[in-house]
C-alpha cells in the first residue's frame, strides 16, 4: 500500500528483501500509550487522576495532550484524502519523534476505502473491540470506512486524557466477556466510555459526536482538528509549523 508522506504518518524507508524486513522512521520517544503511563511526562494530572478530585490540572499538560490528539488528527485527515482507513487507530499504534510530533504508526490493517473487501471477524479472533466502530463490529462480515476510525479517534482521545488507560476497564460492560455483536448492541443502547476528567469542556461534545452510532452523524476531520486548534495556544502552531513544512505527497 503506498500511502505518501506526511509529518505525522510514519514513513517507511526502505524495504530488505533478504529476511522480509522493513525500515521505517525512527521515532525517539517511542510509543505515545507509554509515554503517557510515565508519571514523569505528566505529574501534575497524574496526581488529580490518582485523587479524582477537582483539584488544577496543569495547563501546559493538557496543551501537550491536546497537541498529541491534534497531530493525529492532522495525520488522520491525510490518510482520508486519499481514502485511506487505518482499521487499528489507537494510543499503542501512534509513535512520538524527537520533537514529540505524534505519527499514525501500524497499517497492518489498513486499506483503501474503496476496495472493495471486507474485513472478516473469525468467531474466536482477537479484535480491539472498545476501539471498533460499532458498524465494524455487526455481523460476521463487517464494512469499516473512514469514518469508523473517526470513532476509533474518540477512544485515542479518551486514551490521552485519562493517561494511557484501558478502556476495558472503564466501559460499565465485561466486555471481553461478550460477542462483538453483542457489544455493538450495548453501543446501539447508549452504552459509552464516560468523558475523562482531565478532558477539556470544549472537547466533550467533539468526543460525543465521535461515539454517534449513525457514521455519517459523526464529524469530520477538519471539525476536529479546528476543535482542538482553538484550545491550543500559538506558540504551539509556531512550533508545529518550525519543525518544517508540511510535508506530503500524492497517494
Amino acid at each position: 500500500m503506498k500511502i505518501g508522506k506526511h509529518r505525522n504518518v510514519v514513513q517507511l524507508i526502505g524495504i530488505i528483501t533478504r529476511g522480509l524486513s522493513i525500515v521505517m522512521e525512527y521515532c525517539e520517544y517511542g510509543c505515545l500509550l507509554t509515554h503517557l503511563r510515565k508519571e514523569t511526562m505528566f505529574p501534575v494530572c497524574s496526581a488529580k487522576l490518582c485523587k479524582n478530585d477537582d483539584s488544577p490540572s496543569s495547563q501546559g499538560e493538557i496543551n501537550e495532550m491536546t497537541g498529541f490528539a491534534y497531530h493525529v488528527a492532522r495525520g488522520l485527515e491525510f490518510l482520508f484524502n486519499g481514502h485511506v482507513v487505518h482499521g487499528d487507530l489507537a494510543a499503542r499504534n501512534i509513535l512520538l519523534d524527537k520533537n514529540k510530533q505524534a505519527k499514525i504508526a501500524d497499517f497492518g490493517h489498513a486499506r483503501f476505502e474503496t476496495d472493495a473487501d471486507s474485513l472478516m471477524l473469525e468467531n474466536h479472533t482477537i479484535v480491539p473491540a472498545c476501539w471498533m466502530a460499532p458498524e465494524v463490529l455487526i455481523g460476521t462480515w463487517t464494512v469499516s470506512t473512514c469514518r469508523s476510525d473517526i470513532w476509533s479517534f474518540a477512544v485515542l482521545l479518551w486514551e490521552i486524557f485519562t493517561l494511557g488507560a484501558d478502556p476495558h476497564e472503564h466501559f460499565g460492560i465485561d466486555v471481553d466477556g461478550i460477542s462483538t455483536g453483542a457489544l455493538a448492541e450495548y453501543l446501539q443502547a447508549g452504552y459509552r466510555l464516560r468523558p475523562p476528567i482531565l478532558l477539556p469542556e470544549q472537547l466533550k461534545p467533539i468526543i460525543n459526536s465521535c461515539w454517534e452510532f449513525q457514521p455519517e452523524n459523526r464529524p469530520s476531520c477538519q471539525e476536529i482538528i479546528a476543535s482542538l486548534a482553538a484550545l491550543l495556544p500559538p506558540e504551539f502552531m509556531e512550533i508545529y509549523i518550525s519543525c518544517g513544512e508540511e510535508c506530503s505527497t500524492k497517494l
